[in-house]
């Protein structure tokens, strides 16, 4: 048995659970599928409580291993992002007031520098940017999905 910490949440997850299966994106919810929660015998087990801080792991096709777990919150925002959004020039995904650029490593030695401790903001007239580096999954992966513009040599994830 599954109990939601509230009801638009119940809706959210449906949404969520019929936007993967689209793109046949494996998604598991503190481990387990969704699928999974719903078949647990009621009377073997407390029910399981999902919530915005619920760990998920996601699975995007053809990938080779699983994202790094994230909370379903930080999902549910990749994947509203990723279904607003649109990729130009195969590498920028822009959206209302973010964007991602798509940044790859040239050289092994690159992926020694520690990207996620890039952080800066810079100004252009009245216009104040946050820019970060992020390394992991992103709206740009599930956007990527979505289009089918992903294969053996340009993966969906990282």
């Amino acid at each position: 048995m599954v109990v939601y910490e509230t009801e638009s949440l119940k809706q959210e997850i449906q949404e969520l659970i019929s936007f993967c299966s689209d793109y046949n994106i494996d998604c598991y919810f503190d481990g387990e599928s969704f699928e999974d929660l719903l078949d647990e015998d009621e009377s073997e087990m407390e029910p399981k409580k999902i919530t915005y801080d619920t760990p998920m792991t996601i699975i995007l096709p053809k990938s080779e291993y699983e994202s790094e777990q994230y909370t379903l919150s930080e999902i549910l925002i990749m994947v509203d992002r990723a279904k607003t959004s649109k990729i130009t020039d195969n590498y920028k995904l822009i959206e209302n007031d973010f964007a991602l650029i798509r940044i790859v490593k040239d050289h092994i030695q690159s992926s020694v520098i520690l990207f996620s401790d890039v952080n800066t903001e810079i100004s252009i007239g009245d216009t104040r940017y946050t820019v970060r580096v992020i390394d992991g999954l992103t709206s740009f992966n599930f956007r990527q999905t979505v289009e089918d513009m992903y294969s053996c040599w340009r993966p969906s994830a990282n």
